[in-house]
């Protein structure tokens, strides 16, 4: 026999594996608490609620007097707007407003038909409001729509 070392044979340790990965991300996982975000009337409520808090803010900063019905008739157009932007994006598309592409077309129309119909009634259309109502509306409105999209759980989106 050759002259080999003695080298101590031990026993292979046993290693246990890993536990499964569960299927879901914590980002997918269930949230009894929170609305299904691509719920279309839940997406429908929520921009309501924007366009009515940018309305707020509006009265808010100019210190208007009687400030919920003044909001609510600021935000009156808009909210035509946008109802309009999701009655669009339905007919072309039979889908929901609930995305991020959809929701460039309803903030499209919620600033546009706003700013129509705020002309047409007397309202005032400055250049600077146009700018300001422009940009808060297309971070909110579509603001929300992302953050739905890249947290929320991955669902169908089909009408």
């Amino acid at each position: 026999m050759p002259n080999t070392p003695d080298v101590p044979t031990t026993p292979e340790k046993h290693v246990p594996s890993e536990a499964p990965v569960p299927a879901t991300t914590p980002s997918a996982a269930p949230r009894p608490w929170l609305p299904d975000l691509r719920s279309p009337v839940v997406a429908a409520v929520i921009d309501a609620v924007l366009v009515l808090i940018f309305a707020a803010i509006g009265r808010a900063s100019h210190a208007e007097q009687n400030p919920v019905v003044g909001a609510v008739s600021t935000a009156m157009p808009f909210l035509v707007g946008g109802a309009l932007g999701w009655a669009l994006v339905w007919w072309r598309s039979h889908r929901w407003a609930v995305d991020l592409g959809p929701g460039i077309v309803v903030w499209v129309a919620t600033v546009v038909v706003g700013m129509l119909l705020r002309a047409v009634v007397g309202q005032g259309t400055a250049a600077s409001f146009i700018v300001v109502a422009t940009l808060f509306l297309g971070a909110v409105l579509l603001g929300w729509r992302y953050l739905a999209g890249r947290f929320g759980p991955a669902v169908s989106r089909a009408g």
